[in-house]
């Protein structure tokens, strides 16, 4: 196993992780692979110092983005609640209680 390192990565203004968290967010992580290319559809959010793409969303979803990094290590839990916020709006769009 590797070690978890604190680094800051470059979010992409305009990108929906922009929304979320700020511009230069410490994170920490524990790489031992990365994004080598990013999937059809996919355009890149965030990336590490070091050119690790450290996040990526498709721009044509209502809300499907991924991080390289551990969110729940880290003192921001602003993709948690983002997530929670989204899956309420989701379940209220259908109908759903």
């Amino acid at each position: 196993p590797g070690t978890f390192s604190e680094h800051s990565v470059k979010v992409k203004e305009g990108s929906k992780l922009a929304l979320i968290v700020v511009a230069s967010p410490e994170v920490t992580s524990h790489h031992h692979q990365g994004i080598g290319r990013l999937g059809a559809g996919l355009v890149e959010t965030a990336r590490a110092e070091d050119g690790t793409i450290e996040g990526a969303e498709d721009p044509s979803r209502r809300f499907a983005l991924g991080v390289q990094w551990h969110p729940e290590a880290g003192k921001d839990d602003g993709l948690f609640r983002k997530l929670v916020d989204e899956a309420r709006e989701y379940r209220a769009a259908r109908g759903e209680r």
